[in-house]
């Protein structure tokens, strides 16, 4: 069972609450020790803001956000996190992170990628420790603690790492479904193709997004409708994942809506800027 965990690889650029500050949290509260790396001060201290607007929004008085802030660690170098047990990558530079954590941190160390696209595979082969690398792809809903994942194995990946990882997820209480590693795992694959389609009905004209997103949540099919999840999750960001999915298996469905693909140029990204399907207070 991990007892120590880093997270590397932070992007302040992506407005959106990322899985990093909720792992934080969640990870802090399951009685873990948290080091948040990232080489650019103004990351970590945009992390750091997040971590706060979680703890107040869930009603956490300022002596249980000093408490939880005052276990997480801030470093700007891999090698002052040398003694994990457990690495997460949230970084968007490939694999370059995951290879320097292979070389830096301690051997036994998991290696996981939190990218929730790509071949965790060749991730694995390129950063020398493919026995080692396992991937998670965590499903955020807002500010909500995180209550879902899968687990990445790639073709290598060995079934005790495997469990690992299943016991630190069990232990931060979120649960999890293993999936091979193919193209879009299990959950994006169906979600964003969902997404996909709602956005072309909305561009259709057949109805307006607020039925679109009724439409699901009155027949219980999703607690939020499809657009005002795309908008939760950050419209440039289904938008790259859909160009990824179609590059990956070469089918047109995955192909993003028109509309989409506007929305997205003109910085209509959703929750994080204000305005994409819905319209939100920043």
């Amino acid at each position: 069972m991990p007892e120590q965990i880093a997270i590397a690889g932070i992007d302040s650029s992506l407005g959106a609450i990322s899985s990093v500050p909720l792992l934080a949290i969640q990870s802090v509260q399951a009685k873990m020790a948290v080091t948040l790396v990232d080489a650019q001060k103004a990351n970590l201290e945009q992390i750091v803001l997040q971590i706060k607007k979680i703890l107040v929004s869930r009603n956490a008085s300022e002596e249980e956000q000093t408490n939880i802030l005052s276990k997480i660690h801030l470093a700007y170098d891999l090698k002052a996190a040398s003694q994990v047990d457990l690495f997460l990558d949230a970084s968007l530079n490939g694999v370059e992170t995951l290879k320097e954590a292979a070389d830096v941190l301690n051997p036994k160390v998991i290696l996981v990628s939190l990218k929730s696209h790509g071949s965790l595979t060749q991730m694995g082969e390129a950063c020398g420790e493919p026995k080692r690398t396992v991937g998670i792809n965590l499903f955020v809903g807002g500010l909500e603690p995180l209550g879902f994942g899968e687990i990445i194995r790639g073709v290598k990946t060995s079934s005790e790492i495997v469990g690992m990882v299943e016991s630190f997820l069990s232990k931060l209480s979120i649960k999890y479904i293993i999936s091979n590693d193919f193209p879009g795992f299990v959950l994006n694959r169906i979600l964003f193709l969902a997404i996909n389609e709602a956005t072309q009905v909305l561009y259709e004209g057949v109805a307006t997004a607020e039925e679109v997103d009724r439409s699901f949540e009155q027949s219980h099919l999703l607690k939020k409708g499809p657009l005002a999840l795309a908008d939760a999750i950050g419209l440039d960001y289904v938008n790259r994942v859909l160009y990824s999915l179609y590059q990956s298996t070469g089918k047109v469905q995955y192909i993003p809506s028109l509309l989409l693909q506007k929305y997205v140029e003109a910085g209509y990204w959703g929750v994080k800027s204000g305005k994409g399907f819905y319209d939100y207070e920043l």
